[in-house]
């Protein structure tokens, strides 16, 4: 760990347990229902599950602390954490290895400028096309790299209005995705088709919901919604809050009176996991298997238990999550992943919006650093400074 205590396989399995105990109310314990026996013999930790898996590798990604309910971010690698100040600085430290600091600059005009100068060597995310551009036409070395990650448009189910399909198929029909996607994105975004990975054999690519003001006015009315006003929680990120504003106008069009509320992701999060959210935007990040889907789609997992934040219930789609989870025929099992994909689209669970593509601007004298599919900052244990040369005038 990066305190210097050892790993054991005894840790694994105590941190197993920890995040199985109902008592730490873990949203990850339902990811570990099918263990149900853990042991630790020398460095092997034996795991006994209920019946055979297809898809067990999603429980064993946990990201391994010393204890489960650490606060202090004690967890593997060479790196800890030698400053912490919320909402504004990282420093994470290393023996033999440069330090790491995390600074948050929410403008991304202030970041490009403090890049340019050398005051920072890489910044990630929320980077408008002509900031991208521009720094690049200035020396830094601009790239693009694709990701996993899924954005969306949430909605409370249990709402009065919401809970009727024919509204969310509306609000679908009324959102314009493509010069969003093109515009706002800098074209660094394709349409979200599905939770999986395009190139996953299971993955159902759900056609975007045609663009139809006229039909999503007819279908609010025949659900007696014609004057629908809906609150959408966003967080204060402010490449999110361009596109929230952008679908504000565009729902304006077909009657619906949308009021954006943004706040900080964590406050954002916590009230969408209590179930206090109208709709709300937000993204899964991942590569996924199809055991995935149980965690968010299964009646049993809403909040804290799993991922089902919308509170959607479908005893149909519980009956199909139910046989994938029994078969152990892979050709099967991608049948039935998609059959899952197909009701997910036909229910409208949610709006997807977009997969954003990584982009990333770095320093000359940063090289090595890449990004993986989650967009996480592991590619730095790769990274390295170099010394540039002088140009002679």
């Amino acid at each position: 760990f990066t305190d210097g205590t050892p790993l054991t396989a005894q840790h694994v399995v105590d941190f197993y347990r920890c995040v199985q105990n109902p008592a730490t109310a873990s949203p990850l314990a339902s990811t570990l229902a099918p263990i149900v026996a853990l042991s630790a013999e020398a460095n092997r930790v034996q795991v006994e599950l209920a019946h055979p898996l297809l898809y067990p590798w999603e429980m064993f990604r946990l990201p391994l602390q010393k204890t489960c309910t650490d606060a202090s971010g004690t967890g593997l690698g060479p790196y800890q954490v030698a400053e912490f100040i919320k909402g504004d600085r990282v420093l994470l430290s290393a023996p033999g290895r440069p330090n790491l600091s995390f600074t948050a600059i929410k403008d991304p005009v202030v970041r490009v400028l403090k890049l340019l100068r050398g005051d920072i060597h890489l910044t990630q995310y929320d980077m408008p096309a002509e900031l991208f551009h521009y720094a690049k036409n200035r020396g830094a070395v601009a790239s693009q790299f694709p990701a996993a990650n899924y954005v969306y448009i949430g909605f409370m189910l249990t709402d009065p209005a919401l809970r009727d399909v024919r509204v969310r198929r509306a609000l679908a029909m009324g959102i314009n995705m493509a010069p969003i996607r093109a515009q706002l994105l800098g074209g660094f975004a394709t349409p979200a088709s599905s939770l999986l990975p395009s190139s996953h054999p299971a993955a159902w690519p759900a056609p975007e919901t045609a663009f139809n003001p006229a039909a999503a006015k007819a279908l609010l009315a025949e659900a007696g919604q014609a004057d629908l006003k809906l609150t959408m929680l966003v967080s204060n990120n402010p490449q999110t809050l361009r596109v929230a504003q952008t679908l504000q106008q565009q729902l304006r069009q077909i009657g619906v009176r949308l009021q954006l509320q943004a706040s900080e992701f964590s406050t954002l999060f916590d009230r969408v996991k209590k179930g206090l959210a109208q709709l709300y935007i937000m993204s899964w990040v991942g590569r996924f298997e199809p055991d995935f889907f149980r965690f968010v789609f299964h009646s049993s997992q809403t909040p804290p238990v799993g991922g089902n934040r919308g509170r959607y219930a479908n005893p149909q789609m519980d009956a199909l999550l139910a046989e994938l989870d029994r078969t152990t025929n892979r050709t099967e099992a991608e049948n039935i992943a998609r059959q899952i994909q197909q009701l997910q689209h036909h229910d409208m669970i949610y709006i997807p919006l977009w997969r954003p593509e990584h982009v990333v601007l770095t320093r000359p004298e940063l090289v090595g650093y890449s990004v993986n599919l989650s967009g996480d900052f592991n590619g730095l244990l790769n990274a390295r400074l170099v010394k540039q040369a002088v140009k002679q005038p």
